[in-house]
């Protein structure tokens, strides 16, 4: 007798429902690649302020010496002075870039998004779809 057969009812009908599993992951695989852009994109936003803090720390420790006395600056000071920029605009755009999405998917963090209606609701699904491709 085949151990599937030996099984307990219970067992054997939760065996039978794993047949159910590829096509819920077929329906969740179409939206994967917005949602591992959506979660990848947080992410790099959350860790951008700490590599803000580490570049100011370094230009500061370039600028001022550890045990206080200050001396001239390195070539790199300005290199460092404007790869903290670029990394407060990166962050900037990101930022408006989630909540670009998340405007256009109707689920905006403002509390806004019960009150609107399904057909605005379809639409920005709609434009959201045409921009991903």
């Amino acid at each position: 007798m085949p151990l599937f057969q030996r099984l307990p009812p219970r067992w054997r009908e939760r065996l039978q429902a794993l047949k159910n599993i590829p096509p819920v992951l077929a329906c969740v695989g179409g939206g994967a690649e917005v949602i591992v852009a959506s979660v990848t994109l947080r992410i790099v936003t959350a860790l951008l302020p700490l590599a803000v803090l580490k570049v100011t720390q370094v230009i500061i420790d370039d600028v001022y010496k550890p045990d206080g006395t200050a001396h001239g600056t390195s070539p790199l000071f300005w290199w460092l002075v404007a790869l903290e920029f670029g990394l407060a605009s990166l962050a900037a755009i990101l930022v408006r870039l989630i909540n670009l999405r998340c405007g256009a998917r109707g689920t905006s963090t403002a509390g806004t998004s019960a009150r609107k209606s399904w057909s605005t609701r379809r639409a920005g699904l709609t434009s959201l779809l045409s921009m991903t491709g």
